[in-house]
């Protein structure tokens, strides 16, 4: 059992009583911030579905701890004290599982993202440098409008 991530393109609210959605934003408060271009609770059909990569959640745990190094913060410094102008804040506290990250915020990684990639070819060994990418790649698609990246 791992942690899969999504694209989702040209996504499009559907009634409450649809039986036949893709994907349903769930009511993470403190995480609203992530989704705020779409409705808590309501119920959406995808245009366009990209599988992006899947790995462990130990390995997202360990990936997460490799960009707070990458930043000059401590490994698991997220769990702590971390605030909302911190790069990658987005990611770095958030859920790991079955939620999703709106157009607006997957821009804002993807700036982060962009900004440490030179860095990150330095640092980060091999299995690292694939997630970087993977996330990249997640968050250059997840930019659009209409879209989401979905951690599930």
């Amino acid at each position: 059992m791992g942690l899969s991530i999504y694209v989702h393109q040209n996504i499009q609210k559907v009634p409450d009583d649809a039986t036949d959605e893709d994907f349903q934003v769930h009511p993470y408060e403190a995480y609203g911030d992530r989704v705020r271009n779409l409705e808590t609770n309501a119920k959406y059909k995808v245009g366009k579905s990209i599988f992006i990569f899947s790995y462990s959640y130990h390995g997202h745990h360990d990936f997460r701890g490799a960009l707070s190094e990458l930043i000059g913060k401590e490994r698991n410094f997220w769990q702590i004290d971390i605030s909302e102008d911190c790069p990658f804040f987005e990611l770095l506290c958030f859920t790991d599982s079955d939620a999703c990250l709106d157009w607006e915020s997957s821009k804002n990684l993807y700036a982060d993202f962009v900004a440490y990639r030179d860095l990150a070819d330095k640092k980060f060994d091999s299995g690292d440098w694939t997630c970087y990418n993977y996330w990249l790649e997640a968050f250059r698609l997840g930019k659009k409008k209409n879209s989401v990246v979905q951690l599930g």
